[in-house]
C-alpha cells in the first residue's frame, strides 16, 4: 500500500525566475501591470498553451512577455517547452521510502548545479558543430527522451537510419579534442545524463 499521493505540476522555471528577478511576486502581478491576460500567461508557464502559433511564430503576448523579462526565446524555452504539453499535471502514489529517496536525490550543492549547467551549455555548443540532422537526432534522444521510432516519423527516415546518424554523431563528438578535454576535466563524474555516459 502506498503512503502518499504526489502531484507534479509542470511549470517553466526559466520564466518564473525571470519574472521574480524583475521584482514581481507572481506571474499574476506581472500580468496585471502589463495588461497581459493572466490565464494566457499561466497557460504559457504551465506548458498548457504553446508559445508558438500554428505558423510556428511566437504569439504576440509571448513576445511582449519576453521583452518585459529580458529573455531571448532560447533563454526562456527549451525546444520541448516550445511545443507545449498535452498533459501538465501528474499524480502518482509513492511509499514513504521512495518519496524520501526522490527528495534526497534532488538535493544538490549549488556548485554542482552551476557546473552541470555550464557543462550542458558546452555540450549544446559542441552540438552546433555537427550537421543539423545529427544535432537534431542527438538532442531528441538525449534531451527530449524520444525513441528512434518517434524521430524516424518526424524526419521521415527509417529507424535504422536514425540509429546510424545518432551513433555517428556521438562518435564525432567523442573524438573532438575539446570534448575530450571536457571529459578529462571531470565533467563525466558530475553530469551523468549526457552523451558522456549514454550508451550507443
Amino acid at each position: 500500500m502506498s503512503d502518499y499521493q504526489v502531484r507534479i505540476v509542470i511549470r517553466n522555471n526559466r520564466l518564473l525566475k525571470a519574472i521574480k528577478a524583475k521584482g514581481f511576486n507572481s506571474p499574476t502581478d506581472l500580468a496585471r501591470k502589463y495588461k497581459i491576460t493572466g490565464s494566457k500567461l499561466i497557460g504559457i508557464i504551465s506548458g498548457k498553451i504553446k508559445p508558438l502559433d500554428r505558423n510556428g511564430e511566437l504569439r504576440d503576448y509571448v513576445k511582449d512577455l519576453l521583452d518585459i523579462i529580458d529573455l531571448s526565446v532560447e533563454q526562456a524555452f527549451t525546444p520541448r517547452q516550445l511545443q507545449g504539453f498535452k498533459k501538465h499535471r501528474f499524480v502518482f502514489e509513492a511509499k514513504e521510502n521512495d518519496l524520501l529517496q526522490i527528495i534526497n536525490e534532488n538535493k544538490k550543492p549549488l556548485e554542482i548545479s552551476v557546473m552541470e549547467k555550464d557543462v550542458k551549455n558546452l555540450i549544446s555548443n559542441y552540438l552546433l558543430t555537427l550537421p543539423e540532422r545529427y544535432a537534431m537526432i542527438i538532442k531528441g534522444v538525449i534531451y527530449n527522451n524520444k525513441s528512434y521510432s518517434e524521430i524516424s516519423r518526424e524526419l521521415n527516415i527509417t529507424v535504422e537510419r536514425v540509429r546510424q546518424i545518432y551513433k555517428r554523431g556521438i562518435i564525432k563528438l567523442r573524438t573532438s579534442d575539446n570534448f575530450k578535454k571536457l571529459i578529462q576535466s571531470g565533467a563525466i563524474d558530475i553530469f551523468k545524463n549526457t552523451i558522456f555516459s549514454h550508451k550507443l
